[in-house]
């Protein structure tokens, strides 16, 4: 019986996306025109509107998402820790409910709506002199005054407070790591993908540029990522035994 070493991917296979997405960001960043056309495309020029965004599914999302799957993600972090108090549960899933608390405290709470919205000025797909509004456009490289509009400010786009909720669930993915190693990346791809379908639907509202969208998940995955590492003591690998012939 031989032990095999595990690859980096397997060891640390959240670096990888990371790694990804942040190529994907630059592109946005160093061609700023991309953002524009994309966004264009769900625009209708001759009327004003967004047409895409009266969908059912994406209007619901749009209209409930963040507030719902904010109080369930927490209801359940701390079902979590209770069951541990109560005797139900082992130790690992307090480790959990923490973790699980954390993440959405600091990620999509404090660190994406209590700063980066607040302080990162960037006014709405809405608001730009190119989809009806009165600002210019901004890159996320040349922010303006933080702030609503209507409170003196640029905007706050950047980033999106809907995707940053959803791809909160990307947390899900440290906890497979920790309890379940053999299911990490199926998770990892279930709630990537629940944060692009909901950051889709802030695009196809006007509210937000793809970019938005799309920094919203890398800074969200990288401080679950960073907590999941000090918290839950990351890498977890269980290596697989393969037979000699």
């Amino acid at each position: 019986m031989i032990t095999r070493a595990p690859s980096r991917f397997e060891k640390y296979p959240e670096l990888i996306v990371v790694g990804v997405l942040v190529v994907v960001l630059l592109i946005f960043v160093d061609l700023p025109k991309t953002d524009l056309w994309i966004v264009a495309l769900v625009y209708d020029q001759s009327t004003g509107e967004w047409p895409f965004a009266s969908l059912p599914l994406f209007d619901t999302l749009n209209r409930h998402f963040e507030s719902v799957f904010v109080v369930a993600g927490a209801s359940a972090s701390l079902a979590c820790i209770l069951a541990y108090r109560l005797g139900c549960a082992s130790p690992q899933w307090q480790r959990v409910g923490v973790f699980l608390l954390l993440s959405l405290a600091v990620g999509p709470g404090l660190v994406v709506n209590g700063v980066f919205k607040n302080m990162w000025g960037r006014p709405r797909p809405v608001d730009t002199l190119q989809f009806g509004g009165t600002q210019e456009f901004r890159r996320i490289t040349n922010p303006g005054a933080g702030g609503a509009p209507e409170r003196g400010g640029a905007g706050r786009s950047f980033p999106s407070g809907h995707a940053a909720a959803a791809f909160w669930s990307t947390s899900l993915f440290f906890v497979a790591r920790y309890l379940w190693p053999q299911r990490a990346l199926l998770t990892l791809g279930l709630t990537l993908g629940l944060g692009l379908l909901v950051g889709t639907g802030r695009v196809l509202a006007g509210r937000h540029y793809p970019s938005d969208v799309l920094w919203a998940g890398v800074i969200v995955f990288s401080i679950s990522g960073l907590i999941a590492y000090l918290w839950l003591q990351l890498p977890r690998w269980r290596a697989h035994a393969s037979e000699t012939p």
